[in-house]
């Protein structure tokens, strides 16, 4: 059995040589695939770690007319939006305690200013927060009919569009992903199926020599999809390094403009790129092209025998 992989593994070797240069060309195909692939699927989870940052810090906050507005409005308010059987917080923030917020972080970023605030200038409020965006819609509309309809809500601050924005993006790029995938795997499909097909074919009065002096099928079908899967493993090698010679140019040639991405950055829990997790992806994409570029090699040879 061993013999027999060995002797396997060399004759697929021997056909991947045969047909170098259409082998070498159907593994570039795959390489791009995965670039294109993963540099969508990089976007996505950027995107959505964002979001999901932008969930967590999203707030409605609505500043009340202090000429007008009682506790028992701030109570009746909060019953309302309570109503709504939506998980939510809320903040009650006075006038004085917003003066001594305001107060720390003019102290903090500059002290010279904290003489000139008064305290009648800065509203009452109220701080909602959910842990879901759309919940958070819901209970802004509420707001927004609560507004209308009484005089103590002076102004509601809630940036709707940015979360909607960020959502109608996410599903933007997945679908264009989809799209870009499905070509580039149908293309990488077509040319390693034509190229195995080519090699096949060419070499029939071989393979008829090989069946007479009792080769198996097994033995012969097996080296033609080998051959095949190591243009998969090419496309995989060939992807990783060039994403990898991409990120540490970046990450050494623009040290300074990394570092200053990364500390913006520095709130939204992203993936951790460590040299483990590049072998993981490494490993998963030489994985995944071997299989696609298999499976190609079998559809190919099905064909080929008809």
């Amino acid at each position: 059995m061993i013999i027999q992989l060995n002797r396997i593994i060399k004759r697929s070797f021997l056909i991947f040589g045969r047909n170098i240069k259409m082998s070498i060309a159907s593994g570039v195909v795959v390489g791009l695939s995965f670039i294109i692939l993963t540099t969508f699927i990089g976007v996505i989870f950027f995107a959505s770690e964002v979001l999901n940052y932008v969930e967590s810090q999203s707030q409605i906050i609505v500043f009340l007319n202090p000429a007008t507005y009682s506790m028992s409005d701030v109570s009746a308010f909060e019953n309302s939006i309570q109503a709504l059987n939506i998980k939510s917080t809320m903040t009650f923030t006075s006038q004085s305690s917003a003066y001594e917020s305001f107060l720390k972080f003019l102290n903090k970023e500059n002290p010279g200013l904290s003489q000139s605030v008064d305290e009648t200038k800065l509203p009452p409020s109220i701080t909602i927060k959910t842990d879901n965006i759309d919940n958070l819609t819901l209970i802004a509309d509420k707001v927004y009919t609560i507004q209308g309809s009484t005089d103590y809500i002076d102004k509601v601050l809630y940036y709707r569009n940015i979360e909607n924005l960020l959502k109608q993006f996410i599903d933007t790029v997945r679908l264009v992903a989809i799209i870009f995938a499905s070509l580039l795997i149908l293309i990488s499909f077509l040319i390693i199926s034509i190229s195995i097909s080519i090699a096949f074919d060419s070499q029939k009065e071989e393979i008829e020599i090989m069946r007479l002096v009792g080769s198996t099928s097994f033995f012969i079908n097996s080296s033609y999809i080998l051959s095949g899967g190591y243009s998969g493993i090419f496309g995989g090698v060939f992807a990783n390094s060039l994403i990898f010679i991409a990120y540490y140019s970046f990450k050494y040639f623009y040290k300074s403009q990394y570092n200053n991405i990364m500390s913006y950055l520095s709130g939204i829990p992203l993936y951790n790129f460590s040299i483990l997790n590049q072998v993981e992806i490494a490993c998963v994409e030489l994985f995944t092209g071997f299989l696609i570029a298999t499976i190609c090699s079998i559809v190919a040879i099905q064909f080929s025998k008809k």
